[in-house]
C-alpha cells in the first residue's frame, strides 16, 4: 500500500453503497471497516475483493450487511476493490463501481430473476 489515492465502493449495513476515494493506507482500510482487515473473494462477483472487519460477526456493534454464499453473512462495513493480482488491491473505475453498487444494493438480478446477493 503506497499511500496513493484510490477509489472503492463502501457498503455500510442498511445503507446504499457509495463510491469513495481515499488514501490507500492500511490505517484507512481499517478505519473504513472498523477494525483489523480481512480480504475475501467477492462471491459471486469474480475479480473483486471484499475488505471486511475480520471480527465483524463477533462485534455486537456490527450489523449484518449482506449474505455471503448459502449459509454465511458479512457483518459491518465492506469495501469492494479490484483484485490486482499478486496480493494487491486495485481501485475501481467508475463504470465498474456503478455495477458493483447495483449488486450490493440488491438492484441486480441474474438470468433467473433472482437477486445476485
Amino acid at each position: 500500500m503506497s499511500g496513493e489515492m484510490i477509489k472503492a465502493v463502501l457498503k455500510r449495513p442498511q445503507q446504499k453503497a457509495e463510491y469513495i476515494e481515499f488514501e490507500h493506507t492500511l490505517e484507512n482500510l481499517q478505519k473504513y471497516v472498523g477494525g483489523y482487515i480481512e480480504i475475501v473473494p467477492s462471491y459471486p462477483m469474480e475479480g473483486y475483493l471484499f475488505i471486511i472487519n475480520e471480527e465483524g460477526k463477533f462485534d455486537e456493534n456490527c450489523l449484518p450487511n449482506i449474505n455471503y454464499g448459502r449459509n454465511d453473512f458479512i457483518a459491518g462495513n465492506i469495501l469492494v476493490m479490484l483484485d490486482g493480482g499478486n496480493c494487491e488491491l486495485a481501485g475501481l473505475p467508475e463504470f465498474e463501481a456503478k455495477a458493483v453498487m447495483k449488486v450490493l444494493d440488491g438492484e441486480s438480478r441474474n438470468e433467473s430473476g433472482r437477486r445476485m446477493l
